[in-house]
C-alpha cells in the first residue's frame, strides 16, 4: 500500500507558460515525472501553484518542504544524491494547466509518484491563501489561461 501524503494547493497568479520556455525545462519535466508520475513535453502549458499542509507551508522549499511532509528519503534512490539534491531539492512549482481543467474550490487533485511509493491528495484551497482577492481556484484558473 502506497503512502498518502494530503495537502492543500492554490494557483499563484501569473500567466500560465509553456514549460518548453523555462531556462531549464529538463529538470522541470523530470521532477513532474518522478514526483507526480507525470510526462510532458515543451509545449505543455503549465500552471505555478504553491503546496502546504500542518507540516509545511511550502513543499517548494528547498531541502524541508515536501521532503518533511512526506518523510521519504529522496536521496535513497538509485540516481546520484548530488542529482537527487538538485533535482529534488525543491518541489515541483509548475504543474500542467490541463490537470486543473474544470476544478474547483475544495476539489482534490491526485498525483501517483510510483519512483517513490507516495500517492499526493491534494485540495484546491484558493480562499484560503494570500490570493484570495482573485476568486477562487476555478476564477484564477481562467484568469492565468
Amino acid at each position: 500500500m502506497k503512502q498518502v501524503v494530503e495537502g492543500n494547493m492554490f494557483i499563484v497568479p501569473n500567466a500560465s507558460e509553456a514549460i518548453g520556455s523555462f531556462s531549464q525545462p529538463e529538470w522541470q519535466m523530470e521532477k513532474l515525472r518522478r514526483l507526480l508520475g507525470l510526462k510532458v513535453n515543451y509545449e505543455e502549458k503549465v500552471v505555478q501553484v504553491w503546496m502546504y499542509d500542518q507540516v509545511c507551508d511550502n513543499w517548494n522549499d528547498q531541502f524541508g518542504g515536501f521532503q518533511k511532509t512526506a518523510e521519504v528519503d529522496f536521496n535513497s534512490n538509485r540516481v546520484s544524491p548530488t542529482t537527487n539534491e538538485r533535482l529534488l531539492g525543491y518541489f515541483p512549482r509548475y504543474i500542467p494547466a490541463k490537470l486543473l481543467e474544470n476544478k474547483k474550490e475544495d476539489d482534490v487533485v491526485e498525483f501517483d509518484c510510483p519512483e517513490y511509493g507516495v500517492k499526493i491528495k491534494l485540495t484546491c484551497k484558493q480562499m484560503e491563501s494570500r490570493y484570495r482577492r482573485f476568486g477562487k481556484f476555478e476564477e484564477v484558473f481562467q484568469y492565468v489561461l
